[in-house]
């Protein structure tokens, strides 16, 4: 035995082992994590952490580009930018420092998160400071918008304390926006510069609020309310619906409309993008396009939702259709307000699979309503094209950056949008594919347990089973001797729990020696031989099954005795002979037999004894050679009048293991594979080939 310490490694790492990368991160992700108690302390460490290192990161590509900026003007400009490069390179020097050594205490001794918060005070500050340097061209002033964000999530701070930090970074960030908007940049570099220095930013801004935003829905656990969210707008309506068919397109119509939202809500923030470049580029005043621009696109956000709630209520199109018109709307309205190099027109290509989507194609009503939307969609989209090509835009954006990446990024949102109309459109057809497999193997299951393999598969193909004579058939009829008097001493429950044991068991005998089960009566259970596939062995099929049913009824008798419980006792009748199986009806489809041998085997089980198979002279004259039987005489049967039975005791003795003859041995399965092939029995103990 041994003792360690807490927080003691049993194995030591020498200091001359160099540690990987990996390690190393992982090192930092922890650091601080063992002075914490709760595990809620130490996932908010852990993530202030990961901040940390995604921003010494960001400072080192700041000191890279630094460099490769530094080189460049050495190697190709003639200015004297070497004050501004050292300026440009010290903020992130320093806060680089300052964030080692963050983590170098973190490591020796608890982390506080007054600490953390001095220390993103000080990274608003850089910001502010770059911000000045380089001016709003430079695009640095989005670094300010993460601060926003992490106050609320990665700090273990309390909201008001949250609140009180997000308007400290607010107070650095408007002075110093409205100063460079004013002012332009303390050291300028040259145009080109300046410009290749915003894509650099926009990008790790990009990067930087992907990494936060996977962070927030991480955090938040916005998958799971989002499904939730999604799967409660989908059913909107479904309610008013009784098929599952109609629900089916409600729900597609719902998410239809929903996917329109989010592409107005990316609109809306592309506009406030556009607005804020505006401002920053230009001296143009913002209102104009305020009032032509986002007061539109946001009464379509509106309108959208409306739709929702529409669907919600009605089980009309209505809200479907409203949808789509005031989306074709917009958008031709907004391509005709936008230059034509933005090709915003082809945006109402958007539109074009929707009817064919949301629309049951089954109603002529709504094929002639797709088809039409196709029409005036692409009379929509000639007209816009023709209204630039003859007209000036309604209010065309100004030359910034912006717009340039919206020129790019508009053929490339229709494109992802076909992409994702495709997957939904695939989706929803593997969803329909697997509801109609399923069904059918469903209904297939069904048919299958009330009519034999074969006539359910000529009655599916023809809507019809044709009736077919059996040369040679043996039917068996089951019937439980004072049924009546036990089943008043039992529950309704009770009573029909202990036949379904019984006729359950009775099943998966017939099944095992591919017997059809005919129908129940009551208490009467009736199968047969032979049907729907004729066979040579149906005689033995049936004894050996009667011989099975009847030990199994007779160890329940034995049980219940023991208990002191009332127990049946049952009678089997079997015959052999012809008989006609077949389908009749239209409704409740039952394969069922009639003929004279029928009625025989019926006569045979009311004519037996409890606990004993009776059986005819003609399934007697087919068994005798494998089977002890007893002649009983000749009994009266009701209108047969007296007629041979015999009672089956059993397998006889050198046909069954150990004699016992109840199983079947190695020279009985011999004997009934020759008859099963077309053999017959001639004499006692002869068999020829037929």
């Amino acid at each position: 035995s041994f003792t360690c310490t807490v927080g003691t490694p049993i194995v030591s790492v020498p200091r001359t082992v160099p540690m990987g990368l990996l390690s190393i991160l992982q090192k930092c992700t922890d650091a601080g994590s063992s002075f914490l108690t709760s595990d809620r302390a130490r996932r908010v460490n852990r993530l202030q952490n990961q901040f940390n290192l995604l921003y010494l990161s960001f400072f080192l590509v700041q000191l890279l580009a630094s460099a490769l900026l530094g080189a460049y003007l050495f190697f190709f400009e003639r200015g004297n930018f070497y004050p501004a490069l050292l300026l440009y390179a010290l903020p992130p020097v320093a806060s680089a420092v300052f964030l080692l050594q963050l983590f170098r205490h973190k490591l020796t001794r608890p982390g506080s998160p007054a600490r953390e918060l001095i220390y993103h005070g000080y990274i608003v500050a850089v910001v502010s400071v770059m911000c000045l340097l380089l001016g709003n061209a430079s695009a640095f002033w989005l670094f300010y918008l993460p601060h926003f964000v992490n106050t609320f999530m990665i700090f273990n701070i309390s909201r008001r304390q949250a609140w009180m930090f997000s308007a400290l970074t607010g107070a650095f960030m408007i002075p110093t926006l409205l100063f460079s908007a004013r002012s332009g940049s303390l050291l300028p570099l040259p145009r080109h510069i300046t410009y290749l220095v915003s894509i650099i930013i926009i990008t790790l801004f990009s990067g930087l609020a992907f990494a936060l935003a996977a962070a927030t829905w991480w955090r938040l656990g916005l998958t799971r309310r989002f499904i939730r969210l999604w799967v409660a707008i989908s059913n909107a309506g479904t309610h008013l619906f009784v098929s599952e068919f109609e629900k089916k397109y409600r729900r597609i119509q719902n998410q239809i409309i929903l996917i329109f939202i989010g592409l107005m809500a990316f609109l809306i923030a592309t506009m406030g993008v556009i607005l804020l470049d505006i401002w920053l580029e230009t001296s143009e005043p913002l209102l104009p396009y305020i009032l032509h621009y986002g007061i539109f696109i946001f009464s379509e956000f509106i309108l959208l939702i409306l739709c929702l709630r529409i669907n919600s209520r009605s089980a009309q199109i209505t809200g479907t259709m409203i949808a789509w018109f005031s989306g074709l709307i917009h958008i031709v309205f907004l391509g005709i307000s936008l230059q034509l190099s933005t090709k915003f027109y082809l945006f109402s290509l958007v539109l074009l699979p929707m009817p064919y989507i949301a629309l049951s194609s089954t109603q002529l009503i709504n094929r002639i309503v797709a088809h039409a939307c196709s029409l005036l969609l692409f009379a929509a989209m000639l007209g816009s094209l023709w209204f630039l090509k003859t007209h000036q835009p309604l209010r065309p954006l100004p030359d910034i950056i912006t717009f340039k990446i919206i020129q790019y990024a508009i053929p490339a949102i229709l494109v992802l949008t076909y992409i994702m109309y495709l997957q939904y459109v695939w989706k929803i057809n593997a969803e329909t594919e697997e509801t109609l497999e399923a069904e059918k193997e469903k209904s297939d299951r069904l048919l299958l347990n009330i009519l034999p393999p074969q006539v359910a598969q000529e009655l599916k193909a023809r809507g019809k089973a044709d009736a077919i004579l059996f040369r040679s058939a043996t039917v068996m009829f089951t019937d439980f001797v004072g049924f009546t008097s036990i089943a008043e001493s039992m529950s309704p429950e009770e009573l029909v729990s202990e036949l379904d044991r019984c006729f359950s068991y009775f099943d998966a005998v017939c099944a095992r020696y591919r017997l059809e089960k005919l129908k129940t009566i009551g208490d009467a259970y009736m199968a047969a031989g032979g049907i729907p596939v004729p066979n040579n062995t149906h005689a033995i099929d049936c004894c050996l099954a009667a011989l099975e049913i009847q030990a199994f009824m007779n160890q329940m008798k034995e049980i219940k005795a023991m208990q002191s419980l009332p127990y049946w006792e049952l009678r089997l009748g079997i015959n052999t002979g012809n008989l006609v199986a077949g389908v009749v009806g239209e409704k409740k489809f039952a394969y069922d037999v009639w003929g004279d041998s029928v009625n025989m085997a019926s006569r045979m089980e009311s004519a037996g004894m409890a606990g004993a198979i009776n059986i005819s002279r003609a399934t007697y004259e087919l068994v005798r050679f494998l089977f002890r039987c007893t002649y009983r005489g000749r009994i009266q049967a009701k209108n047969k009048g007296e007629v041979d039975m015999y009672l089956l005791e059993g397998i006889r003795p050198r046909f069954s293991i150990d004699g016992n003859g109840k199983v079947p041995n190695a020279e009985f399965q011999r004997i009934y594979e020759r008859i099963q092939a077309g053999a017959r029995l001639i004499a006692a103990k002869t068999l020829v080939a037929s």
